[in-house]
């Protein structure tokens, strides 16, 4: 019974790795299409050495409402996407431990 608990917690600290790898991944990519889209809307003179909220900052005053507001947005769904994805982990954790003290608890 305790290398079976043993096993299932190792498994399960993997695959939550995993799956917090992919989760970060997800984000990143997304970061740098968005700031990618800022510096390249900006020209090499403007953005030489700026830090991306001086670039957002740039961008924002040189974009169309429309365009500003778009970008927004897409920040919004990143910004949602990530907050989904860590209480999706930490109820995974919060599960995995009262099912772990149950299962050190049979006797």
């Amino acid at each position: 019974q305790e290398v079976q608990a043993v096993f299932f917690a190792q498994r399960f600290q993997t695959e939550w790795r995993i799956c917090l790898k992919r989760a970060s991944a997800d984000f990143d990519r997304a970061m740098t299409l968005f700031y990618s889209e800022v510096f390249d809307s900006l020209s090499d003179k403007e953005v030489r050495g700026a830090l991306p909220d001086a670039a957002l900052k740039m961008f924002v005053k040189k974009a169309t409402n429309e365009r500003s507001h778009e970008s927004f947005r897409f920040l919004k769904n990143i910004h949602a996407a990530a907050l989904v994805n860590a209480e999706a982990l930490r109820k995974l954790v919060k599960k995995f431990d009262k099912m772990q003290g149950s299962l050190w608890s049979i006797p």
